[in-house]
């Protein structure tokens, strides 16, 4: 009996020291946003959302979701993810046949959306259907479909072509381009006021909470997420607004976000304070330009917009980015020269297309007709000369800086140019509309072996009065001769000597008229705290504010702590 009574003791006593260690380890567990485990939770502060929407996810249009909230960045999964190359994701693989006039889409099978419903061929002509019916609304990924038909087999869809688009297939593998959408919850509703609420679609994660007092958006991972083998290490995901730096590098000290941008002034303070800090460079495929209205006088001249050119110091404002830049005679969207078989080299010496001369400049204006009366030019019917240049601040100086140097540069040689900073709704509102006169644009969508991007905005199609929203380049450019030249390479192959040639005659083109210009090529910076997870070093951790963060998080490993 003695025995028994002391085993029974023992048995409590253990049963209570087990519990008072679970108690300690939950005690010891940092929880955060209420009740998620800091271990476990991957925090993404985003310095710059486009807008301030956080209760809707409908990813048709910029006003109606937030590139914050990690919808459109983890969520909204893309047919295919380009990071240096192609990666298979909700689509497999493409094909043209002969001639360019068909191409093959090979979809993924198996997938599901992140409400357990399955993600099928249903779904995808859905969204073609859907995207075509509604292309008069101006919603993306759908005047790519004006004119084309499709069919489908298995799981393969044959769209024909209305001629040759040897680029049909870039709609579906660039950042932001077509993905499907869920029919059962799409289906008779309108694309450009529907929140989806519950924000579906085939993401590893399901939406717990957006809050718009907080500006947080929280999501969960689900367990019956389509690719196993894609599985996302961290079980909770929150995307936030960031606070202003000087509040934010707080918070980066105290290790409460893993990943976002901080300027390069308190880095050094924050890598001190908190050693888990570290920052990522990486290239940024978009360089940066300077597009001019070219309906706004004088910048209807292009000698005007080249003197305007020769007033940039494109490398100081490259050495004062945050991760100092380059410069290059074309927007090329990689580092190193630019290859000749696609630019005039001869034309870009010729128009001085990143020369830096305000003498020049001086004269190219005398040359125009652009005197100075007083110390002021003034313009052809002998008003003086004002114009304005928007930007924004996202805590790069070398987004910002351009502005006031061209404006010092300016009153040198007698031009007024006044600098605007605009909140980033209203820039990205007003820029398309063509409300402008110079303004800070940078230029995605560029390949080194297809620079097409670079001229396909300047066709006249895209010239539409001021006031209503254009999807090409929004300087109103209008030229025959560049319509005809863009005409032809919308057909050619890329590869060919052919399209080569018309290339070249582009560029020669663009470097006498000025549409824009280029103004440097940027290295991105941004940081990363170790203290939880880690592998961001081997992911282009900059683009999080794009679907490419998909791919991204999948480079994510708990940290050893």
């Amino acid at each position: 009996m003695f025995y028994a009574r002391r085993g029974l003791l023992l048995a409590v006593l253990l049963l209570l020291l087990v519990s008072l260690a679970g108690t300690a380890l939950a005690q010891d567990e940092e929880l955060v946003f209420g009740d998620l485990p800091r271990s476990e939770t991957f925090i993404v502060a985003s310095q710059a959302p486009h807008n301030d929407v956080w209760d809707s996810f409908n990813y048709y249009q910029a006003p109606t979701y937030n590139n914050a909230t990690g919808y459109a960045n983890v969520i909204v999964e893309p047919s295919f993810i380009t990071s240096h190359d192609f990666h298979a994701w909700l689509a497999q693989s493409w094909d043209y046949n002969e001639d360019g006039t068909e191409m093959t889409l090979v979809i993924t099978e198996g997938a599901n959306w992140n409400d357990g419903r399955p993600l099928t061929m249903d779904d995808w002509l859905f969204t073609l259907q859907y995207n075509q019916e509604n292309a008069d609304k101006g919603i993306n990924w759908s005047s790519f479909l004006r004119d084309v038909t499709w069919s489908a087999e298995g799981n393969e869809i044959v769209f024909s072509l209305p001629e040759p688009n040897w680029r049909f297939h870039y709609n579906f593998t660039g950042i932001g381009t077509f993905t499907p959408v869920p029919r059962h919850v799409w289906e008779g509703q309108d694309p450009t006021t529907f929140k989806n609420p519950d924000a579906i679609h085939s993401g590893p994660y399901r939406l717990v909470s957006s809050n718009a007092d907080t500006r947080t958006t929280i999501w969960e991972r689900r367990d019956d997420y389509w690719d196993p083998d894609r599985m996302p290490a961290p079980k909770y995901m929150v995307w936030l607004k960031r606070p202003e730096a000087d509040v934010a590098v707080f918070e980066w000290e105290e290790g409460n976000f893993d990943l976002g941008r901080m300027p390069n002034s308190v880095m050094i303070r924050m890598m001190s304070a908190n050693p888990h800090i570290k920052p990522l460079v990486h290239q940024d495929p978009c360089p940066r330009g300077l597009i001019f209205n070219t309906l706004t006088p004088p910048l209807d001249d292009s000698l005007f917009r080249r003197a305007l050119g020769l007033l940039l110091n494109r490398q100081a404002v490259a050495n004062l980015a945050n991760v100092p830049g380059y410069v290059t005679p074309v927007l090329w969207p990689n580092l190193g020269s630019p290859d000749e078989r696609y630019y005039d080299a001869a034309a870009a010496e010729e128009f001085q297309v990143t020369t830096f001369d305000p003498e020049a400049a001086a004269a190219l204006l005398d040359e125009a007709g652009y005197p100075l009366v007083d110390g002021a030019r003034v313009d052809k019917d002998g008003e003086p000369i004002s114009l304005d240049a928007l930007y924004i601040d996202i805590g790069n100086p070398g987004w910002t800086v351009w502005a006031w140097l061209l404006s010092e540069q300016a009153q040198l040689v007698g031009l007024e140019i006044n600098p605007r900073l605009l909140d980033i709704p209203t820039f990205l509102t007003q820029g398309p509309n063509g409300e402008f006169d110079i303004i800070f644009r940078w230029f995605c969508g560029n390949l080194p072996g297809d620079p097409i991007a670079l001229f396909e905005g300047l066709h006249s199609d895209y010239a539409l009065p001021i006031g209503e929203r254009t999807g090409g380049v929004p300087g109103r450019y209008s030229n025959p001769d560049m319509d005809a030249i863009v005409e032809q390479l919308r057909t050619a192959n890329p590869a060919s000597e052919e399209a080569q040639a018309l290339f070249r005659q582009a560029y020669r083109l663009w470097a006498e008229e000025a549409p824009y210009v280029t103004l440097f090529g940027e290295n991105e910076g941004v940081v990363f705290n170790t203290e939880y997870w880690t592998g961001l070093e081997v992911g282009q951790a900059w683009v999080h504010w794009t679907p490419a963060a998909r791919q991204i998080i999948d480079f994510l490993e708990p940290a050893n702590r």
